[in-house]
């Protein structure tokens, strides 16, 4: 538990940390409207992960401490996986949190990053594959017999890599754009630039991406969860039904 609320300070570090942003004219009642929307839910999905904790820390203390059976084993079991699903509910809504405008630069153009709450969800996730791997690799050290504690250790320091990628993402992605040119971040961790002329059709991979299709230059992925993703969309729209 003390662990849980030592990463409620994250949130409080990442706006310090923000970059200072430059408004779009225009933007404020929409936006303040939207965000008030998101902080409900994040702060539903809060008091509902609060409670299930504390639903959870009541039934373990009591079976544990007083040695009371309140339910039969397979009940337990159920119970107990059950409460994972607001943990599940509180990361789907932490991923909405954050400004959804982007950025307006002195050049004229904008640029967008990822909202705080994908941010922390990433570096979160990150950091804890990077945890599994290197808890992993000292379990199994040293791996010199290639035998099964050999294998569980190259297959935990994988997870490192997958660790670092995540936290390099949250670092690296972002979107920039003006009246000519989208920069948007690669799977590779590029900057990749398209022309604006050159896009030819937009298409939905899942809920989180959008990928926009220009010819020459290949695919761009928008994500929903990076700052501009609305205003990227909604461009890219007025190209194509004007073209």
């Amino acid at each position: 538990m003390g662990g849980f609320l030592g990463h409620l300070g994250f949130p409080a570090l990442a706006v310090l940390g923000h970059r200072p942003s430059y408004r779009a004219p225009g933007a404020g009642y929409n936006a303040a409207k939207q965000s008030i929307g998101e902080l409900m839910k994040f702060r539903t999905a809060t008091w509902l992960l609060l409670a299930t904790l504390g639903a959870v820390f009541a039934v373990s203390t009591l079976k544990h401490r007083y040695d009371i059976v309140l339910m039969g084993p397979i009940i337990e079991d159920v119970f107990f996986s059950i409460a994972i699903i607001p943990f599940c509910f509180w990361l789907y809504a932490l991923l909405e949190v954050g400004r959804r405008n982007a950025e307006v630069l002195p050049s004229g153009g904008f640029r967008g990053r990822m909202r705080w709450g994908a941010y922390l969800i990433f570096l979160g996730g990150g950091g804890l594959f990077i945890f599994l791997s290197l808890f992993g690799i000292s379990a199994a050290w040293p791996p010199a017999s290639l035998g099964d504690a050999g294998i569980t250790g190259i297959l935990f320091g994988s997870f490192g890599l997958v660790g670092a990628y995540f936290i390099a993402q949250a670092f690296l992605g972002e979107l920039s754009w003006n009246d000519k040119m989208l920069t948007a971040t690669t799977r590779l961790l590029r900057q990749k630039t398209h022309r604006w002329s050159d896009l030819r059709r937009m298409t939905d991979s899942d809920e989180y991406e959008t990928i926009l299709h220009f010819e020459g230059t290949g695919k761009a992925r928008i994500y929903s969860f990076y700052e501009g993703h609305d205003e990227v969309l909604q461009k890219a729209r007025d190209i194509l039904n004007n073209a």
